[in-house]
């Protein structure tokens, strides 16, 4: 089936725009899969228990509603989240995946991977790994999970014990606040504000003030590598009393800070300060790392990008594209929906340069066939297995016997051993 009647068949309409972490019109999909309870499979199986941990319940029953409808929830939930680093690909544990395989006969794509506070598997105590799945729903298509599609960068650099430590006790932390699954709202105790006193950052002895300005600046000092991910965790607080994300969740007088994302991190970072945790300043090695952005820096960013780095990008793109295996071919939507930097660079191109550049870069039909061919070819010399030119035209479709042979013809000519080069898209000469 094609994507338009996928989502016809699931969600009772052929264009869908799927969030991956709060989907709307789960009841359609309910009645689709035979699951009784819509709700049961929001609270399982998305994240909406993270995202509303920390809201009042009319509030999150709003949220519920609009999920189980059409109805817009982001701007219900996120607020002021554009800051907050949000997964530009779904994320993987690598020795989950095999087990996972091994149990149940099959890799998925687990929900507690997919939390901004998880970069680690707190069961395997792994850094996660960055796929080629992309998380924005301008682009969607339906696919199997197999290995060739989760190839990815890892989250985090290699690290010693006492740093793995706290990125595995904040995924701790993330996994709570997704998991309480209560129909109340969840009574974390005791609050950020008493652990913040509890932990020594008042301001004189026998008072409630809180020293926020010593809690920013020693936060700050103990978390280089949070910082070196999410840089704006450093705007905390600053001497003039303005209110950063710290002071948010631990003023008296202020409403509570319904970010749940600052929440887990200040609520962490006071946990481990509290059992006395050793925080290391070390110097990393964070090249060929995946490092999340915020929608806002990666905006910024990417605006800041010449047009000699926006070709390296496709370039860099382009080549993880053909080098995926069954062949996928390398047209300008698989483009950008490999790369959110690409797809932003996509929408804000008024003057269609950058358009026209991910057009003439596309794979031409040949070349992909030629391509699928090779891999078909290949995979059945390693079975021992023939495939005639009528197997080849069925798996091609769109081609005439003798057009089939011909390219045939040219990757026998070549060798389709594994170790022979692979066909490309054109080059940007």
């Amino acid at each position: 089936m094609d994507s338009y009647s996928t989502n016809e068949a699931l969600f009772g309409r052929r264009k869908v725009r799927f969030a991956y972490d709060l989907p709307i019109g789960v009841a359609s999909l309910a009645k689709a899969i035979g699951a009784s309870d819509p709700a049961q499979l929001i609270r399982e199986h998305t994240l909406y228990p993270f995202f509303v941990a920390l809201l009042e319940q009319r509030q999150r029953d709003e949220v519920l509603r609009a999920m189980l409808s059409d109805l817009k929830v982001h701007n219900k939930v996120l607020g002021r989240l554009s800051h907050v680093p949000r997964p530009e690909f779904l994320r993987f544990c690598p020795a989950c995946d095999l087990a996972n395989e091994a149990n149940a006969g099959m890799r998925y794509w687990q929900r507690r991977h997919q939390l901004p506070t998880s970069l680690v598997c707190v069961e395997h105590r792994i850094p996660l790994r960055a796929s080629s799945v992309t998380t924005s729903s301008g682009v969607q298509r339906y696919e199997l999970v197999s290995e060739p599609q989760v190839q990815g960068s890892p989250l985090l650099p290699e690290m010693g014990e006492p740093s793995l430590e706290r990125f595995l006790h904040l995924a701790s932390v993330g996994y709570d606040l997704l998991d309480w699954q209560g129909k109340a709202r969840p009574a974390f105790d005791p609050s950020l504000r008493t652990m913040v006193l509890e932990t020594g950052y008042r301001r004189s002895p026998g008072h409630d003030d809180i020293d926020n300005v010593r809690l920013a600046r020693e936060f700050r000092r103990d978390s280089a590598d949070l910082i070196r991910l999410w840089p704006w965790l450093a705007k905390a607080v600053n001497t003039a009393g303005h209110y950063g994300w710290v002071t948010m969740h631990t003023t008296r007088d202020a409403p509570p800070s319904r970010v749940t994302f600052t929440y887990a991190v200040l609520r962490s970072y006071l946990q481990l300060k509290k059992s006395s945790f050793f925080f290391p300043a070390e110097t990393r090695d964070w090249t060929g790392i995946h490092v999340d952005l915020s929608a806002v820096e990666r905006r910024r960013r990417m605006e800041s990008l010449t047009e000699k780095e926006l070709k390296k990008l496709v370039s860099t793109t382009i080549d993880q594209i053909l080098l995926e295996q069954p062949p996928v071919r390398a047209l300008p939507t698989e483009i950008f929906r490999r790369s959110p930097a690409i797809a932003h660079a996509w929408r804000i191109d008024l003057g269609g340069q950058f358009r026209s550049l991910l057009t003439d870069r596309a794979e031409s039909l040949d070349s992909f066939h030629l391509r699928v061919i090779r891999y078909a070819l290949t995979e059945a010399s390693r079975n021992d297995r023939t495939l005639s030119d009528s197997d080849l035209l069925h798996l091609l479709g769109k081609r005439t016997i003798d057009e089939v042979r011909k390219l045939r013809a040219v990757v026998e000519r070549d060798g389709f051993g594994t170790d022979k080069p692979s066909f490309g898209a054109r080059s940007l000469e």
